[in-house]
């Protein structure tokens, strides 16, 4: 069979979105992230469109790629998604489409793509009484009435950078659970490296809980209640918490392993992120444009963490050792960088760019990767 064949590879993609989904909703959301970035560039004054790539496109297809790879083994479930993954993905890439056209129907129709998922990922969990999962059914939730909030928002051309900040605190609640379950994985896939195969890693679930409840009083507070000073004392208290969940990793026979310290770093990053957001809100720290001053250090921070989820996640779940090569580490150090250059400069272009050139350096490994997987459905 030739598998050049633009039919035959279609076939196998169609095959592999339903067997295993991570791997064509993580380079979706690759993809979404260097157009979004290299949108700036392109199409300047965009910048309801690029949030929508980043917070809606990528952030959308990274969680459901996470959570239909993890509610399966959790649930121990091995029964095939078949169509519904591809009907989902088709629904993505509709909503992501048409939000370049017009930003309300493209989040109106983000908000049917969150309502299939919360379908589909209730399904499973009923179908198992599987009660540990619906802290992601709620999540899932709440990110359809926010979804179809900031669609009516788009529409009355009251959209704002205030409302993609909530979005981001939003779906920092989301990720607050799918780090605390990933670290899990992480810390026990550390622990067989280093040949420990009798120990058991298990990170502190207070840490976890109090965030969870920080971030929620911080999104009230930036929904409801509006008051800087207010909002900035809870970020300071996320940066807390956050610093303090690093005390799991305090370990040297975690931190020797590469994929530890690039979480360690992606959870440092949004700790500092969220430590300079509660001082420039109290006024300890002035600065001109708060709102975007606020926002791009932790939306960096944010996709460093993602990109570290999405690398682990791809190794493991396809049965590779657990080793990132050069690009996932160049990809990950540039997003460093501009986590780093976002307190130094306005030039949201600049950093917009080098957030597509961090995507862009793994992009093409990972496209190599997906089709050598894909291929095994061609034989």
């Amino acid at each position: 069979m030739n598998n050049t064949l633009p039919l035959n590879r279609f076939i196998a993609v169609k095959n592999d979105v339903s067997n295993k989904p991570f791997r064509l909703f993580f380079l979706s959301a690759c993809l979404t992230a260097i157009i979004g970035g290299l949108l700036d560039a392109f199409v300047p004054d965009n910048s309801h469109v690029i949030n929508f790539f980043f917070l809606q496109s990528m952030t959308s297809a990274a969680y459901a790629g996470f959570l239909f790879t993890a509610i399966p083994k959790w649930t121990k479930d091995k029964t095939p998604l078949g169509s519904k993954m591809q009907i989902l993905w088709l629904i993505w890439v509709l909503a992501s489409v048409v939000a370049v056209y017009s930003l309300a129907i493209g989040l109106a129709s983000m908000g049917v793509f969150w309502l299939a998922v919360l379908i589909v990922a209730t399904q499973m969990v009923y179908k198992h009484r599987d009660s540990r999962q619906l802290s992601f059914l709620l999540s899932l939730s709440l990110s359809i009435v926010f979804t179809l909030w900031l669609a009516y928002q788009a529409g009355q051309n009251q959209l704002t950078i205030a409302d993609w900040d909530a979005l981001l605190t939003l779906h920092l609640l989301a990720f607050v659970i799918i780090t605390f379950r990933m670290g899990k994985a992480i810390g026990s896939q550390a622990l067989k490296d280093s040949h420990m195969t009798n120990s058991q890693f298990i990170p502190n679930p207070y840490y976890k809980n109090v965030q969870i409840i920080l971030l929620a009083s911080l999104l009230i507070s930036q929904l409801f209640i509006g008051n800087a000073v207010i909002s900035g004392w809870l970020s300071l208290g996320v940066a807390s918490v956050t610093l303090g969940r690093l005390r799991d990793w305090h370990f040297a026979v975690l931190l020797k392993q590469h994929y530890v310290r690039w979480l360690y770093m992606a959870l440092l990053l949004l700790a500092v992120a969220y430590a300079w957001r509660g001082l420039v809100l109290i006024g300890v720290w002035s600065c001109d444009n708060v709102e975007n001053t606020v926002f791009q250090p932790a939306l960096c921070g944010f996709f460093v963490l993602i990109l570290q989820m999405m690398n682990f996640a791809w190794l493991r779940n396809n049965g590779y050792p657990v080793v990132y090569g050069l690009s996932n580490q160049v990809a990950l150090g540039m997003l460093v960088l501009v986590c780093l250059n976002s307190y130094l400069t306005q030039s949201f272009v600049v950093l917009n760019v080098m957030i597509a050139m961090a995507f862009l350096t793994y992009f093409f490994t990972y496209i190599k990767l997906y089709q050598a997987c894909t291929t095994t459905y061609l034989r």
